[in-house]
């Protein structure tokens, strides 16, 4: 498994189903690996994602879900 999914696998696994839920809403703006790996988290907790709507949440950026990623791992992919 490369870092890239061992970190979106983390990201995605320290959240709650309400915050999985509201990141699923946006997934096709994601990257594919992205996607595979918050599809496996939904199955695994028996969600199933919000249809996307006209009226949905805004579209978080790559920017902050970076910025989110590196709070909850906390350094644990540093050397």
């Amino acid at each position: 498994m490369g870092r890239q999914e061992q970190a979106f696998r983390a990201y995605y696994g320290s959240m709650t189903d309400a915050e999985l839920l509201e990141v699923a809403a946006n997934k096709t703006s994601f990257i594919g690996i992205a996607q595979k790996i918050l599809a496996d988290e939904l199955d695994q907790r028996h969600l199933t994602a919000p249809l996307a709507t006209r009226q949905r949440a805004p579209e978080r950026t790559a920017l902050s879900l970076v910025s989110d990623l590196a709070k909850r791992l906390g350094g644990v992919f540093r050397r």
